[in-house]
């Protein structure tokens, strides 16, 4: 449950979320952190590390969790999740100014040349594109 609402509030703080959601799920990771930890001890003792052993959102967990440099078996405070935003809202890039521009998005958001994805992004035609990227893109046989 507690590893449910730390993604939970990831996704809130990834996606257009008001921070009166935000707010809310983080009460509700308190809340839910504070019983796990009372019942359990620190998410980073070893007891839970052998216990999350096959948990690949273990780490993510213990991140939760800001400890003592001189002793880490001890507890400093909660992470910032806790109280802040800390992920930015995706920003969805709906413009660039060159064809580089374009096949980097292009790439990075569909894993692929997309021509007509491009012309969107540049205002340029599919034909501009490929002149503006020559020796950049080949036709695919």
């Amino acid at each position: 449950e507690l590893r449910d609402c730390v993604h939970r509030l990831i996704d809130l703080q990834m996606w257009e979320s008001d921070d009166i959601s935000i707010r809310a799920e983080q009460q509700k990771l308190n809340r839910l952190y504070d019983r796990f930890t009372e019942k359990y001890g620190l998410i980073n003792s070893r007891g839970n590390a052998l216990a999350f052993a096959d948990d690949s959102s273990y780490y993510l967990l213990c991140s939760l969790e800001v400890l003592d440099d001189e002793d880490k078996t001890k507890l400093k405070g909660k992470a910032d999740m806790f109280t802040k935003r800390t992920i930015r809202q995706r920003q969805s890039v709906t413009s660039v100014d060159t064809a580089a521009e374009a096949l980097a998005l292009s790439i990075g958001e569909k894993a692929r040349v997309d021509m007509a994805y491009m012309s969107q992004l540049t205002g340029k035609s599919e034909d501009d594109i490929i002149d503006e990227l020559n020796g950049v893109i080949f036709l695919d046989p």
